[in-house]
């Protein structure tokens, strides 16, 4: 059983910042009281912060922690693909140059073999005949 040890002294708030003074919070720790018990919280948050917090609702803070990871999810992704973006035009060469329709053309008619005539391509059929044999 706690026993009440000086006489209660009358609450004095907070001080004008809204913060108790460590002397204060020691005196309200150090004191047992049963009666008529002294409230620590506003010695431990503002005013303004315990009325903002009593505010909430459980499922508006669990809204506002879900579209801060959701934000914070997306900050990541779009950093990822700046930093791909940024990989991709680094490894682009500067003189690189895009195919167009006549390289192409001159491309293939460059490497296109030469056709054979009909008798340039029976020598080449009985060579290769003998080369199997």
């Amino acid at each position: 059983v706690a026993v009440q040890t000086s006489m209660p002294i009358a609450h004095s708030g907070t001080s004008a910042s809204g913060t108790c003074t460590s002397s204060e919070l020691t005196e309200l720790l150090q004191r047992t009281v049963i009666l008529d018990p002294t409230p620590i919280a506003p010695c431990a948050v503002s005013a303004e912060s315990l009325e903002s917090v009593a505010n909430y609702s459980p499922s508006m803070v669990a809204l506002n922690d879900m579209m801060k990871s959701q934000l914070e999810m997306t900050r990541r992704f779009v950093a990822g693909a700046r930093q791909v973006a940024l990989g991709v035009s680094s490894a682009l060469r500067e003189d690189y140059q895009y195919t167009t329709l006549e390289s192409t053309k001159e491309y293939i008619a460059r490497h296109k073999p030469k056709v054979l005539s009909l008798k340039e391509a029976k020598q080449l059929v009985k060579a290769e005949q003998y080369n199997q044999s």
